[in-house]
């Protein structure tokens, strides 16, 4: 196994040991794994773990892909076994206040980059994306910037397809 870590400008820097910065995005996992990058604009981007095994030096997100806009930032990154049935499930909050729930499984096949998820409106952005296990039995706290606060129920969302808005 190795560690990656990931900047949310999208440098991906191979490390000896996780670390502890607080801003990376910290991935651990075999060669065989792939590495799924999620992006503020909804984009996902997925590389093989190989890719970084003997990496020297960082690589941007926007050296390996055209598409990744300086503007974006990553919100969340996780990793992903093609040939395993993955019963894990993927969690995404908006701006908005969207929260949506995925199989990690949408998320397989020859599509190295896509959408992520579908916005309810043109200027929403995700904040967060996290995958955990699909028997998650826990409760999500969601704070406004005015200090306002949402708890419910990982369970309570509903499980829909990457191309479904959220509620």
């Amino acid at each position: 196994a190795f560690n990656l870590t990931i900047s949310e400008k999208g440098e991906i820097k191979a490390v000896q040991r996780a670390s502890k910065a607080k801003n990376l995005f910290k991935i651990s996992g075999e060669s065989y794994l792939n590495v799924v990058i999620i992006t503020s604009l909804g984009a996902y981007y997925k590389l093989p773990m190989y890719m970084f095994e003997n990496l020297e030096n960082n690589v941007s997100l926007s050296e390996l892909y055209d598409d990744f806009a300086k503007t974006e930032k990553v919100v969340g990154a996780f990793t992903l076994s093609e040939d395993e049935e993955d019963r894990d499930e993927v969690y995404f909050v908006t701006e908005k206040g969207i929260v949506k729930r995925t199989t990690a499984m949408e998320f397989k096949g020859d599509n190295s980059s896509s959408h992520a998820i579908k916005f309810k409106t043109h200027d929403d952005r995700l904040v967060y994306a996290g995958k955990f296990a699909d028997d998650l039995d826990a409760t999500m706290l969601m704070v406004s910037k005015k200090a306002m606060v949402i708890k419910f129920e990982t369970n309570t969302i509903s499980l829909l397809s990457r191309n479904a808005t959220g509620v």
